[in-house]
Formats: structure tokens, C-alpha cells, sequence
């Protein structure tokens, strides 16, 4: 595999690409993935010592092993909850990722600390929820669980899908993913292409009374798919619902929503090569059971709830360290720094957030210029 250069223009993309390369990461890895296998099911020493993504191995046959915090890679509108006691310190995760390309497996473990059990979201319209009518989650939900997801970044290489805007009102109508057949409207509209983020999701697991949860599945490696396999991923991206409040270049201070389309089929999922190779990221949502489609995911245009608790961002190298956050406006702009520190931390005075709200900006095209 073709090494590369690791750079701030290329941290969504290539930093994965130079750390799975075709030899081993360090001595040390053996051990710790070693113990990890022989101690699956219980929180550990490594798990409380772990505190960066440890790599083992090559694209075909290898490891991943990544601490996870709070808030660390939370995306645009997340909503970022706390516990009661409003004390974070205790909050950890981690997974262990391995493969083989030979055998066609990907196999996940991850384990939890400080979870809160029967978990509960209730937001305020205007505050920590918005309508979104391109990501419809519900703004308050019980009988909850966890969800863990892979996600992989195709901001500056990969495919680009193509968003049509209205030419008249400037309003999204959605991307080609909506519209498989040619553009809406006759063909009459404004094409523009933005980066996605594919999402792969597990099964839905509860938290022990005690906020420790343990979670395994295992996925092909030729074609990841959610667990169970019934859908490969949803792409998943953040764009401007109305072009005129998109400032281009600047998408920091422009409208930046999530934006959603419907489960691809297994046999479009991405190698675990690839997903390697575009750059990995973890997140832990809290869902609803009672959300749950066919196949255990949820239908769109729901998919996922936008309530995140624990993740990672190891397409960073060293990944992300507890307290702080990797800013996506300033990955997708390129320009530094890239993360920033967690609104209130993560400690015993912690408080949940609602993380870079892009929900308006100036209407930029009704502007002198």
C-alpha cells in the first residue's frame, strides 16, 4: 500500500492510509491487543490505561484499539448529554477493532464505564433541538439504549455527491442519492457537491444498572455492513439547507445542517480496507428501541438520533484526548486548530451541550458585494 504524507489538508483522509501501513505499528501493540482478546467481556487495567489509538498489523490482517470520551467527535447539531449528578469523570469506553481479509471478518468489541442506564433525551426546540425536515429525529425519547457506529471521512478524496438546490428559491432539495433517476425540477437546478461521512451502525444494548455495557458483532470485510447485515450505511453529510446562507469557502460561519438519505444496500458497503484508508472514526449515540425498522436500524428519514455520548476520532493521529473535541467545520474548511476543548469538560461539573449549532448564518447572496 502506498504510504502518505500526513498533513493538516489531508487529516480526514490520509492519516489512516500512513498508520496502516504494510508493517507492524510498535512491539508494544502485541501485548496490549493480547490481553484485550483474553479479557473481552470485563472492563481492564489497559482499558483504564489505554489513552490513544494503539494500531497493529496491516490492511489485511490487523487491529485498533481506541479510548473513548466524551463529546470527542460529536457532529454538527449533537446534542451531548450528562448525567445527573453532572459528574463526567467516570465516563470511558473503548473498542477493540480486528480483521482479516483473508477470513472476510471485521470484528468489534466495545465496553463502556459510567453509562447512564435507561438512558432518557428531552431538548428544547430552539435551544438543543431544531426541525430538520432532511434529519427527522424526535426531540424528546424514553426507553433508550446505546448505538455504536464506524464512520469514515471522504472530505478532500472520494466521491463528492452532487446536492440540487432550487434555482429559484435556493432551498435543498435534496442530493442524487434522493434523486437516482437525474436531477429534480426537469433538470432545472443549482448542482453543488459536498463531502460525506457514511455511517455504519450497530445494534442497539442497554447499560447495566451499574453503567458498565459490553457489545460485540462481527462484519464481512469485503462489504461492512450495520449489524445483521441488512443495510450497509446511510450517507450522511452537513450542508446548507438554503444556498443563499452558505458563505462560500467559509463554512465555519455559513448554515451547516445534518443532513441524511436512506440505508444503501449490503452489496455497497465499503471494503474495511477502504474505510481504513478514507480515515476511521467511533461514536456512541443514545436511540430509542421503539425507533428500530426492519433489520434493527432505524428507517429514514430518522437513521440516528443526534444525541452523542462517547467517541474517537483515530483518523487523527494519536487521536482525540479526553476534554477536548474535533471541531467538523474546521476539518472540512482545513484550516487549524481542528479540535477544541469540550463546553464545561469532562469532569465532576460537566454539563451537556448542543455542539456547533450552524442552524442559520447572514443571507449572504442578498448582500453588496
Amino acid at each position: 500500500m502506498r504510504r502518505s504524507t500526513v498533513t493538516l489538508a489531508t487529516v480526514f483522509m490520509g492519516l489512516v492510509a500512513c498508520q496502516s501501513g504494510e508493517e507492524a505499528r510498535s512491539e508494544s501493540t502485541g501485548s496490549v491487543a493480547e490481553a484485550h482478546t483474553r479479557s473481552r467481556a470485563r472492563w481492564t487495567k489497559e482499558d483504564d490505561e489505554l489513552l490513544a489509538p494503539v494500531w497493529k498489523g496491516n490492511d489485511d490482517r490487523g487491529s485498533l484499539y481506541v479510548p473513548l470520551w466524551r463529546g470527542v467527535a460529536s457532529a454538527i447539531e449533537d446534542y451531548v448529554p450528562a448525567p445527573q449528578d453532572h459528574d463526567c469523570s467516570r465516563m470511558k469506553g473503548t473498542v477493540f477493532v480486528e480483521w482479516d481479509r483473508r477470513a472476510n471478518k471485521v470484528h468489534f468489541t466495545v465496553k463502556f464505564r459510567g453509562l447512564i442506564p435507561h438512558p432518557e433525551v428531552h431538548r428544547t426546540e430552539g435551544v438543543d433541538w431544531t426541525y430538520n425536515r432532511f434529519h427527522q429525529t424526535p426531540k424528546d425519547f424514553t426507553n433508550a439504549g446505546y448505538r455504536f457506529w464506524t464512520l469514515f471521512g471522504r472530505v478532500n478524496t472520494g466521491h463528492r455527491p452532487t446536492f440540487y438546490y432550487d434555482p429559484q428559491t435556493l432551498q435543498l432539495l435534496g442530493s442524487e442519492y434522493d434523486f437516482p433517476n437525474g436531477p429534480p425540477n426537469g433538470g432545472q437546478v443549482i448542482p453543488v457537491e459536498f463531502p460525506i461521512f457514511p455511517i455504519i451502525p450497530s445494534l442497539i444494548f442497554p447499560a447495566a444498572e451499574d453503567g458498565s455495557a459490553f457489545h460485540e458483532w462481527t462484519t464481512p470485510y469485503d462489504h461492512v455492513t450495520a449489524e445483521g447485515g441488512a443495510v450497509s450505511f446511510s450517507p450522511n453529510s452537513f450542508v446548507p439547507l438554503d444556498l443563499c446562507q452558505a458563505a462560500p469557502l467559509q463554512p465555519d460561519i455559513s448554515q451547516l445542517r445534518p443532513y441524511i438519505s436512506d440505508w444503501r444496500p449490503p452489496s455497497e458497503g465499503p471494503s474495511w480496507a477502504e474505510i481504513l484508508h478514507a480515515g476511521v472514526l467511533f461514536d456512541t449515540t443514545i436511540d430509542p428501541y421503539d425507533a428500530d425498522g426492519p433489520g434493527g436500524v432505524f428507517p429514514y428519514p430518522y437513521v440516528y438520533s443526534d444525541v452523542s455520548l462517547m467517541s474517537n476520532a483515530p483518523v487523527t493521529q494519536g487521536g482525540i484526548p479526553n476534554n477536548f473535541l474535533l471541531k467538523i467545520p474546521a476539518v472540512i474548511q482545513n484550516v487549524a486548530p481542528v479540535i477544541r476543548p469540550v463546553p464545561f469538560g469532562n469532569g465532576k461539573s460537566c454539563k451537556a451541550y448542543y455542539n456547533d449549532p450552524h442552524v442559520s448564518a447572514p443571507r449572504y447572496c442578498e448582500q453588496q458585494h
